[in-house]
């Protein structure tokens, strides 16, 4: 007798959940800002995104919370990009 062979998904583990949360949350958050001020959206990814510039223009007073705050930050305009993001962190 051949044993039977199941397909399901693996359970999400508490972190993994909350990351995902996160990232909607932030993503959600993002679009608002970004639809309401174009100028607050785009001062919201030079202060949160991994930008040179701000590094540059800082400089000594390097903003190192970019290096984890980058990685919440999607782009608004394709949805795709946080879905696809999303998929790969499951």
């Amino acid at each position: 007798m051949r044993p039977q062979v199941q397909m399901a998904m693996p359970s999400l583990t508490p972190v993994t959940k909350r990351l995902l949360l996160l990232n909607v949350a932030v993503f959600l958050a993002t679009f608002v800002i970004g639809v309401g001020s174009r100028g607050a959206g785009d001062g919201l990814f030079n202060f949160f995104g991994l930008t040179p510039r701000v590094w540059t223009a800082w400089f000594p007073f390097e903003p190192v919370w970019q290096l984890v705050t980058y990685g919440f930050l999607h782009s608004t305009v394709v949805f795709s990009h946080l879905l696809w993001n999303m998929v790969q962190l499951y």
